[in-house]
């Protein structure tokens, strides 16, 4: 084996610092970018950190609105409510008060049937009695102004056709009362 001398030692120095300044110069420039490649992870969290949080910001607000949106429609449902049960309390007793007014109503009714019926049985009674005379009324009446047709017939031939006419009348009058006395028979 060869002689280590100085120069070899010297030589084994040197590269051994040039070695180590070599490696730590290496190393410095591989730390500055880890360092910078930290700083610009740690800002692009901070972004989004930031960004996530004035989201989160803005959702709160959000959130808070719809709460007191929801808090005023609950009162308003509540006041609401409160006035259709106010009305329904108040439709109850004008409900209740309105089936005694019925009840009334109808017992009035019963009175007003029963008085209907006795004097439509009264009226019946009246109604035939006066019929009876209506009768003789319109017989009288028929018997007449039968004689009068005939006398006008017998003074103004040119008038026959009207009193010819009064005749047809008088015989429909006779038919009537014979319908009313049939009628009456009938009753």
């Amino acid at each position: 084996m060869p002689e280590l001398t100085i120069i070899h030692f010297g030589l084994l120095a040197l590269m051994l610092a040039a070695g180590l300044i070599g490696g730590w110069l290496l190393r410095a420039d591989r730390c500055a970018r880890e360092k910078i490649a930290v700083s610009a992870s740690w800002q692009d969290q901070l972004e989004s950190q930031q960004s996530e949080h004035n989201r989160l910001a803005e959702q709160n607000k959000s959130l808070m609105e719809q709460i007191s949106q929801y808090q005023a429609s609950q009162k308003d449902l509540a006041n609401r409510s409160k006035e259709l049960s106010d009305s329904l309390k108040e439709a109850f007793t004008r409900r209740d008060e309105l089936q005694r007014q019925l009840k009334d109503v109808r017992g009035n009714l019963e009175v007003a049937i029963a008085q209907r019926d006795r004097l439509k049985s009264n009226m019946q009674s009246q109604n035939v009695a006066g019929q009876a005379s209506a009768l003789k009324e319109k017989d009288d009446k028929i018997f007449r102004l039968s004689r009068e047709l005939t006398s006008w017939q017998s003074r103004v031939p040119p008038l026959v056709e009207k009193f010819q006419e009064r005749d047809k009348q008088a015989r429909q009058l006779a038919e009537e009362l014979e319908k009313a006395k049939a009628q009456l028979q009938s009753m």
